[in-house]
């Protein structure tokens, strides 16, 4: 199947599976039981990490410097959190029992 230039990660949240495409800047939303596309979204350039939390999706990227919120459900981004350089991982503060991504 393809979903994009460079996938370099797939998360899980419900019954999606988000793939991040490194090279062509782009978000993909997959049914997870028959894999097909549900949708498509551009985010900043080189999109690294992903998680998962309260019903939006947030994606670093490394050469925009900022991190994408996208909403699950209408699979918009929603905003954009600028962040230092380079931003990688996230982590999720509080108590919670939502898919982090990993």
């Amino acid at each position: 199947m393809e979903t994009g230039l460079m996938p370099v990660e797939i998360i899980k949240d419900g019954g999606s599976l988000f793939v991040l495409n490194h090279g062509s800047h782009d978000v993909v939303k997959l049914d997870a039981a028959t894999l097909e596309l549900q949708g498509k979204v551009s985010v900043g350039d080189n999109p690294y990490y992903a998680v998962a939390s309260g019903g939006n999706l947030y994606v670093s990227s490394m050469d925009a410097d900022a991190v994408s919120e996208i909403d699950i459900e209408s699979f918009t981004v929603t905003r954009e959190i600028p962040t230092a350089a380079g931003p990688h991982a996230m982590v999720l503060e509080g108590d919670t029992d939502e898919n982090t991504g990993h």
